[in-house]
């Protein structure tokens, strides 16, 4: 890969650094709410700047994952989910890095196929690369001038403090951790003129300096395409299944599922059952096991619909109605699946994963039925709709407020059932401490729940949060606690 210094790669890299500054300080420096949408602000600005006047490919495409990105980073400022925290530290960079490559790839990348995975990781490592290329290019500009021998002792002073600072920046960490003494000592004269401690300024350091060398290596990447990836050719389906042995597969399929589907409306849509099982046994016995079923003949669909070559009308007329059968008994199972769970919740309550396994079921059921016109309309991209799909349906699972939901599907249950797990509320998110206050509100003797919300109330008062981890559900809590008398 060659590369030249131009004019402005210089400031560029300094702009970099200032948003790898940003990064450390809305990410590392308090818990994350308000300061992701600050930081995505600074980013996207930065980004539409440098590629000003450039000529963007998949654009529809790149609109959505830009707005779906936006609206996963407002998630951290309105809702207070954990197990979303976790997820979208991982999906919102990759989105990112998605989104910046696709819009800067060329015309003739289909971003649908598998070579465009290979397309990412080629431009990650040709990100390190130019990294790595700039900075010799640079180190060569500034020995420009001075003789060879004078130009080598320069190189070689700068290559030695490349290597010795971060490596005398861990063994000074490792030393200080090791004796007190030394700590204080190493410690007092940074301490006493700039007032940090030198622990922390390595590490935020270097923190601060790769974010900066990958910002400005991708963008730098993206923006100079031209000579940085060969030319990738489409992916070619090689692989053909016969329609004949396809058929046969299918119909053994389709004569088990016809008969646990007859099972399934003696013992389940009938509403009786086996006398020594209970219905939360049942569905907690069957659930796990169904939707494994379900979802291996998701992949055969696929697979058949993609790989079958084409064979004479009658044979694919067959193949078609065999694989509409297959699509109508994984229907009735998912059906089935809802159910169990549903009976497995009246039982035990709701949580988060078993409302998200609902939401999966939903989204299961929409990829089937696209399918199904997918089998009779064979000119349906079906690739495309799927991971369309799977982005659309992340995002909003993020932005609904499904803590809510479980909140009040749980009062419900208690008002039905006086059962409820106050501790998990607790645990949920500060909208399931806006539901122990409306229980306490009307059912105050619920056993340890006063003293749950005594202490949530002392946390309310003594908490100062940072401006950076602004959250609104969080303040809206803390407002009620504040205000409840317990």
């Amino acid at each position: 890969m060659k590369i030249r210094i131009h004019k402005y790669d210089g400031w560029f890299l300094l702009v970099c650094l200032g948003l790898g500054a940003l990064a450390e300080e809305m990410f590392f420096q308090s818990q994350i709410g308000v300061s992701y949408l600050i930081f995505l602000a600074g980013f996207y600005l930065v980004f539409f700047v440098r590629f000003k006047g450039y000529r963007f490919t998949n654009k529809r495409l790149g609109y959505l994952i830009y707005f779906s990105i936006w609206f996963l980073a407002l998630t951290y400022f309105g809702y207070s989910n954990m197990v979303f925290y976790a997820l979208n530290i991982l999906a919102i960079p990759f989105l990112v890095f998605v989104h910046l490559i696709l819009v800067t790839s060329p015309k003739f990348l289909s971003w649908f196929r598998r070579s465009f995975i290979g397309y990412l990781f080629v431009k990650m490592g040709a990100a390190i690369v130019y990294v790595v290329k700039f900075f010799g290019l640079l180190l060569k500009a500034l020995t420009k001038g001075l003789n060879t021998e004078q130009a080598a002792v320069v190189k070689q002073v700068i290559l030695g403090l490349v290597i010795a600072v971060p490596l005398l920046g861990i063994i000074l960490v490792l030393l200080s951790s090791a004796d007190l003494a030394f700590s204080r000592l190493l410690t007092s004269v940074p301490k006493w003129l700039l007032g940090f401690q030198l622990q922390e300024f390595i590490g935020r350091g270097i923190i601060i300096l790769l974010y900066t060398l990958g910002f400005f290596g991708v963008m730098q990447v993206a923006f100079y395409k031209k000579g940085l990836v060969r030319k990738a050719q489409p992916d070619s389906e090689t692989v053909s299944w016969s329609g004949i042995m396809a058929s046969t597969v299918l119909i053994l399929l389709n004569l088990v599922y016809l008969l646990f589907t007859i099972v399934q409306f003696k013992y389940f849509f009938g509403q009786s059952l086996q006398s020594d099982m209970t219905y939360a046994e049942y569905a907690r016995h069957g659930f796990g096991e169904l939707m494994v079923v379900t979802l291996i003949n998701l992949s055969i669909l696929i697979a058949v619909v993609t790989f079958v070559k084409e064979a004479s009308r009658g044979l694919q007329r067959t193949i078609q109605m065999i694989l509409s059968c297959l699509v109508i008994f994984s229907g009735i199972m998912l059906v089935s699946s809802w159910m169990r769970l549903s009976m497995y919740e009246e039982a035990y309550g709701f949580t988060t994963i078993r409302i998200l396994v609902h939401c999966f079921m939903v989204f299961l059921a929409v990829i089937f039925a696209y399918t199904l016109i997918k089998i009779w309309i064979r000119r349906l991209p079906l690739i495309h709709f799927y991971l369309i799909a799977a982005l659309v349906f992340y995002v909003l699972i993020n932005i609904m407020p499904l803590d809510r939901l479980i909140v009040d599907h749980n009062i419900q249950r208690y008002q039905a059932t006086n059962k409820i797990d106050i501790d998990y509320l607790n645990q949920l998110s500060y909208t399931g401490v806006e539901g122990l206050i409306q229980l306490y509100k009307t059912n105050p003797d619920i056993p340890g729940l006063k003293n749950l919300l005594q202490e949530r109330k002392i946390e309310a008062n003594t908490h100062h949060a940072d401006w950076r981890s602004y959250n609104l559900s969080r303040e809206k809590a803390y407002r009620q606690l504040k205000k409840l008398e317990v």
